[in-house]
């Protein structure tokens, strides 16, 4: 469903997503392999993990969500990758966004003790453990996100959309592949 209405949060969600995808590694067009959901929500739950694994298998890709408390959150209050497998779909919740000096942004969960980042063929990629300097390397990522979100057109994209809980997955035509909204 696309948006008629643009909601300066559409726009805040949006921009947030598309800044933590470049620093990741992921082109903010449509890539060749196209392998990852970037999408945002409200607060996590069991209910919204068990519906973006949904999303993750009817889309065919894994997904990383921002979960915003609020339409009026500046910032997300974390993230949520799912991972699909051969038989079965992970979901780590509560994770946070990572980055060293030199490196791309990674998601790490330290519940699960899991870092996740994308590869080199644009999959994501997991790791057990938790990175070294875990507590600056997160004041880095914020910090890049932000800035690089704020840099963005306020402007919303041509394909970003809103999907109801339970709603039927359809994939976008446009060449940049906007985030998508979940209620």
């Amino acid at each position: 469903m696309t948006t008629t209405k643009t909601l300066p949060m559409q726009v805040r969600h949006q921009n947030w997503m598309l800044a933590l995808r470049a620093l990741a590694g992921v082109p903010t067009f449509r890539p060749v392999n196209e392998s990852i959901l970037f999408c945002a929500t409200g607060p996590g739950g069991i209910e919204r993990g068990m519906e973006l694994a949904r999303v993750a298998q009817e889309a065919e890709r894994d997904v990383i969500c921002a979960h915003w408390a609020n339409t009026k959150a500046k910032r997300p209050s974390g993230y949520t990758v799912v991972l699909r497998n051969v038989l079965s779909v992970d979901v780590l919740s509560g994770c946070t966004a990572y980055m060293l000096e030199e490196g791309p942004l990674a998601l790490v969960s330290t519940k699960e003790k899991m870092t996740v980042w994308v590869g080199d063929r644009g999959l994501l990629q997991r790791g057990h453990g938790v990175p070294h300097h875990f507590a600056r390397g997160t004041r880095l990522a914020a910090a890049r996100i932000r800035d690089a979100a704020d840099g963005r057109d306020t402007e919303l994209l041509d394909g970003n959309r809103f999907m109801p809980m339970g709603g039927e997955w359809t994939a976008s035509d446009a060449p940049v592949d906007a985030p998508v909204r979940l209620s």
